[in-house]
């Protein structure tokens, strides 16, 4: 039988050995936290490889931690290392099961890739946590997948979806102009306008909005709204891109007005 004191010198043993591994964990957390830190400064910064240096260290101090496997997984994606960034969100969401955006990032990733399918499903895993803080912008970017596969019908119960649960309106411009694009693609211009409107109502110097807008009015053979938009969009925003498609719109109008002005000439 061991003495009280022996067995007193057993339990302080106990408790020293349980307060050096706590400690040294304590330890390790704070110097990951610290890499986190750094990393998400150079990651803010662009600096993607002295971000990947960061969150590399981080790991080493503390490989549990599902938010490092998360900004890993976005700094891979910056450095168009999208395997790389899929693996690292993967052991976010196997460390963390509700990690919802980690989840969403996936599915832009997987977006990316053009696996549409897979997208898909992170975007649903993304959702099925009901404590998800942005469920809008899950929903808009599974919406986008849907459209990219074809599905316009999906793609628009979607973007609906997320205009319910979307607080911020200037997100709500970008919703309705989305919505008035799939429909546009339907070849249902009239609802399509009236979405559109309804972005710029919102967000008046919206120059995609308009700009589809415009594609709207030149759908329904309405040439002069339609270069009246497209002359907008590049008045707003000259060296956009979407002046640039504006521009060249107006160049196949003219082109195309071109044969016209000759029969007309003709048959005078």
């Amino acid at each position: 039988m061991e003495t009280p004191n022996r067995e007193n010198g057993l339990k302080v043993l106990f408790i020293s050995t349980l307060l050096l591994v706590y400690a040294a964990g304590c330890a390790n957390e704070k110097a990951a936290n610290i890499h986190l830190n750094m990393g998400l400064a150079y990651l803010e910064s662009r600096q993607y490889s002295s971000a990947l240096k960061e969150l590399m260290d981080a790991e080493k101090e503390n490989p549990q931690d599902p938010r490092i496997h998360y900004y890993l997984g976005i700094t891979y994606h910056a450095k168009n290392l999208p395997d790389e960034a899929i693996r690292e969100l993967k052991k976010a969401v196997e460390i963390k099961t509700d990690y919802s955006e980690a989840y969403n990032y996936m599915g832009m990733v997987y977006d990316g890739m053009g696996r549409y399918d897979l997208a898909i499903q992170s975007f649903k895993n993304a959702l099925s946590n009901i404590l998800y803080e942005t469920p809008s912008y899950a929903m808009n970017n599974m919406a986008w997948s849907y459209f990219k596969k074809g599905d316009y019908d999906s793609a628009l119960l979607q973007f609906s979806e997320a205009l319910k649960h979307e607080p911020n309106m200037m997100n709500h411009a970008a919703l309705e102009k989305n919505i008035g694009v799939v429909l546009y693609r339907k070849s249902n211009p009239n609802s399509a306008v009236m979405h559109l409107k309804r972005s710029l109502e919102i967000a008046p110097d919206f120059v995609e909005a308009r700009y589809w807008l415009g594609k709207c009015y030149l759908l329904n053979k309405d040439r002069k709204s339609a270069i009246s938009e497209f002359n907008a969009v590049i008045k707003a925003a000259p060296d956009s891109e979407f002046a640039l498609r504006a521009r060249s719109e107006l160049d196949s109008m003219s082109a195309a007005a071109e044969p016209e002005k000759k029969t007309r000439k003709r048959r005078r």
